[in-house]
């Protein structure tokens, strides 16, 4: 290929010789020199160039036709072109041993990318390549499938979007540290699967460098260490559960190897007394024990480090840094503690504990010797354990205690009821009380008081119960006894209650009494004998007089005011008051009366009898309204000894007329009789009763120094005992002939009272018994017009509470201006206390409201016949 071309370079020279003319003939031909040696290499190079100079200086070169040299420059210039056609040989030699290299190189190069990519395919983990700029080139189909994206969308940055946001940015740093560090790199990060659930991978990289040390690319693997992080947090968190274990626990815990302290927890470092723990570590452990104890510490030591056996729990002492012995529980096993046997050792500080066993031992003393007895039960209600006082109460011994429950002392043990109610108390969790009738194991009954209280465990359940007994049959006796005298005095003290309320309403009740009285009295007067209304104004009267009385009983029964007792035949009173009681009973209920022997007379008020006969006829009435039934009044003389007079306080020893009221009707409870005496207390419906009936009756026969008493029982009617002190002789009362009524003579008499009303009615009565009479409201003016014309009045009768100045006041301020004056106080509610106030003031007469013509006309005509005197 050199010769052809040299020779056509040739001939295209002598074939255009003309055109070449005299233009240079040695570069024209470097051309074949040029490219026979590009094509060939040095070999057909070099035969080009010399085959060009011989050419060259046999057509060209003068002498032509001559391979001599006419002149020194053409030889120059032939051997430069000799010399350049070599050189030009030389370089395109190497260029061309330089494309061979490179093509061998580059099939080289396919070759092992071809292997790569296989490798990278075969291999599990995801593969990628970079370029020298990181620029991602290459991405294995592992990362395809698991990514489920294109390879066109992860070349270039485009992986980033598969990666965790919260991964990125720590991710490209890396990356670009390792770019600018030409290093490999290692990162973990958490790559997106392609159903968006993302898992955690450790990718690795390392670049590739040519023959230079120059990187031409990355190659980097991404393994999924999912499981491996699962495995290794939870290795984390069990390690710090562990070490939480170890450091919070409540056992001191420490780690020897070689005899010496490694490791000590918190725990072990305050049971030992240390600052903190390198104040231990590397220190003897036997120093830290008793000398009483080193030896066996030294023994298990050894069965630890050399024999690696546990050592079991023992009991021995420590101590302190102060110097202070503690008493512990130590138990051990053998561990591996940083490639050294030794022993990982667990000590509990049981002083505390020794101490509450002392004190349980102390306690079990003393429940043994306590003198109540005390029974320990487990959850199901059985004895475990007993204390002497146990078998002292009851009889039984241990042995035949132990396993019964609580009904072996229980008279009914089959009362199941009780029993369940009790355990369910206490299974709640809940104390219970009570008070108990028991059966000892000779058959004998005493009352017991029991508690029982749930025993807890540590985890705060109910564990045991603790039965505390006591024998209360004396103290229950002595109970009974005393309250039955305290209900007596409570009874007692309840029924004053109502003198208070009826004493406070009597005096206001009895003004306007007194004024409907006298302004009836005064229409009578004033009335024609004939006149019809006469008749409806004798009504008001006799209401009048029977409120009168319903007030006066008011009082009565509460002594605030005396009735007026004689000598009367108890037998002849009932058949009256049981002929007013018929009638108001219904047909189907029967009376009967019964009079036992001579029955004495009794010093009583005829008409309390009857009230006391009609009240307790209603309640039987009420009592036997749907049945029908009898009512019995039997009378009898009895005579009470010390211990019958303990059935009412008011009762003594004596002879008294017992009246006894019976009837068959639908009785009532032991709660309800213990409250029928007080007032207002009725078991009867809203506005049947008003709960005074048995008020007023107790408090008749308390003013007649006699007493009432009750039995019922429910669904066999009741029976009331009253007891009226019996006279030892009757005293005839002679009947007093009527006297005249007395009237005045024109004296001038004052008369006060806040109550208008009864002034004006006052003075009309005063005035026709034949009194001037000067009437006021005010006490205050009645006493300023006394002292204008102190000698111009005779007399005066005044209320006794006003506002502003009472009667006695007023009395008094009179007297100071005129000592003898004549002076009679009214009240609608005197007690003795008022007469003792008015006694002392120097008044001597008392009108009680509402008072008669006649109780004022002889009042008025004593005061006046006193002045008289």
């Amino acid at each position: 290929m050199a010769v052809f071309v040299t020779l056509a370079t040739l001939g295209v020279r002598l074939m255009f010789s003309d055109w070449f003319a005299s233009r240079p003939v040695l570069i024209l031909f470097l051309i074949p020199i040029i490219l026979s040696s590009y094509l060939g290499g040095l070999g057909p190079g070099m035969v080009s160039t010399l085959l060009s100079g011989l050419v060259t200086d046999f057509y060209f070169i003068p002498p032509v036709g001559s391979l001599a040299f006419a002149r020194f420059v053409d030889f120059t210039q032939w051997f430069i072109l000799l010399v350049a056609g070599t050189l030009i040989s030389l370089l395109n030699e190497r260029l061309h041993r330089l494309r061979r290299q490179a093509e061998i190189l580059a099939l080289k190069s396919q070759q092992a990318e071809e292997r790569f990519r296989q490798l990278a395919e075969a291999l599990p983990q995801m593969v990628w390549t970079t370029d020298a700029e990181g620029v991602c080139e290459y991405m294995s189909p592992q990362w395809l499938e698991y990514t489920g994206a294109t390879m066109e969308s992860q070349l270039g940055l485009g992986w980033i979007e598969v990666i965790h946001p919260d991964d990125r940015a720590r991710t490209l740093e890396e990356k670009d540290r390792a770019l600018a560090d030409k290093n490999g790199f290692r990162v973990e990060y958490r790559i997106r699967r392609h159903d968006g659930h993302y898992r955690w991978f450790d990718t690795r990289a390392m670049p590739l460098r040519d023959e230079t040390g120059r990187i031409i690319k990355w190659i980097g693997s991404s393994t999924d260490i999912q499981e491996q992080r699962e495995v290794q947090e939870e290795l984390r968190r069990g390690e710090q559960r562990f070490r939480t274990v170890v450091e919070t626990g409540p056992d001191a815990i420490f780690i020897q190897t070689r005899g010496c302290f490694a490791y000590l927890n918190p725990t072990a470092v305050r049971l030992f007394g240390a600052v903190n723990a390198e104040q231990l570590i590397g220190q003897p452990v036997l120093d830290h024990f008793h000398p009483d104890y080193r030896e066996g510490v030294r023994q298990r030591i050894q069965q630890l480090n050399q024999e690696q056996k546990e050592a079991p729990l023992i009991t021995e002492q420590i101590v302190r840094c102060n110097g202070e012995a503690v008493d512990v529980e130590v138990s051990a096993v053998p561990f591996i503690y940083k490639g050294e046997h030794g022993a990982l050792v667990f000590a509990r500080d049981i002083t505390l504990r020794k101490k509450v066993e002392q004190q349980l031992l102390l306690r079990g003393s003393a429940l043994k010797a306590a003198a109540n007895s005390i029974v320990i039960l487990d959850k199901r209600g059985t004895i475990i354990w007993i204390n002497p006082a146990f078998t002292k109460l009851t009889g039984y011994e241990e042995a035949e205690a132990l396993g019964q429950s609580l009904r072996l002392t229980w008279p009914d043990p089959g009362d199941d009821v009780f029993y369940s109610a009790m355990w369910e108390t206490v299974l709640a969790g809940n104390v219970w009380h009570g008070e108990l009738l028991s059966r000892r194991k000779d058959g004998s009954l005493y009352t017991q008081e029991m508690t029982i209280t749930p025993v807890y465990d540590e985890g705060h359940r109910i564990s045991h119960f603790i039965a505390v007994k006591q024998d209360i049959s004396d103290r229950k006796k002595a109970e009974e006894e005393r309250k039955k005298l305290e209900g007596q005095l409570l009874q007692a003290q309840k029924l004053e209650a109502i003198g208070r309320f009826s004493g406070g309403i009597a005096h206001d009740f009895n003004n306007i009494l007194a004024a409907v009285a006298g302004n009836a009295r005064i229409s009578l007067d004033e009335l024609p004998p004939v006149h019809p209304a006469r008749e409806y104004i004798g009504e008001i009267e006799k209401s009048v007089v029977r409120a009168r009385d319903l007030v006066r009983r008011l009082l009565t029964f509460t002594r605030q005011e005396e009735s007026v007792r004689v000598p009367i035949e108890l037998p002849l009173v009932i058949e009256e008051a049981v002929k007013m009681l018929r009638p108001l009973l219904p047909a189907m209920i029967e009376i009967r009366t019964h009079c036992n022997g001579e029955i004495p007379k009794v010093n009583a008020d005829a008409t309390q009898i009857h009230q006391i006969i009609m009240n307790l006829g209603t309640n039987a009435m009420h009592a036997m309204a749907d049945t029908g039934g009898v009512l019995s009044l039997d009378l009898e003389t009895v005579t009470l000894d010390a211990s019958h007079a303990k059935l009412a306080p008011e009762l003594y020893e004596g002879r008294f007329v017992r009246l006894m009221v019976r009837d068959t009707g639908c009785g009532m409870d032991q709660s309800t009789a213990e409250h029928i005496f007080e007032p207002f207390f009725t078991t009867k419906g809203v506005g049947e009763g008003s709960g005074l009936g048995l008020s007023m009756v107790h408090g008749i026969m308390k003013s007649h120094h006699g007493a009432i008493t009750v039995y019922s029982q429910a669904g066999r009617g009741t029976v009331f005992r009253l007891y009226f002190p019996a006279m030892e002789s009757a005293t005839e009362s002679k009947a007093m002939p009527p006297t005249p009524l007395p009237y005045g003579h024109g004296e001038h008499v004052i008369y006060v009272d806040d109550e208008k009303p009864l002034v004006f009615v006052s003075m009309k009565i005063i005035e026709k018994l034949g009194y001037k009479v000067s009437g006021f409201s005010n006490p205050m003016e009645a006493l300023d017009c006394f002292r204008a014309n102190p000698s111009g009045y005779d007399a005066i009768v005044s209320d006794c509470s006003m506002p502003g100045m009472s009667g006695y006041n007023l009395v008094k301020s009179l007297r100071e201006i005129r000592p003898d004056f004549p002076a009679a106080l009214a009240s609608g509610y005197v007690r003795e206390q008022d007469m003792d106030a008015a006694r002392k003031v120097g008044v001597t007469h008392f009108i009680a409201k509402p008072s008669t013509i006649d109780e004022l006309a002889n009042v008025l005509h004593q005061l006046l016949a006193s002045k008289t005197v």
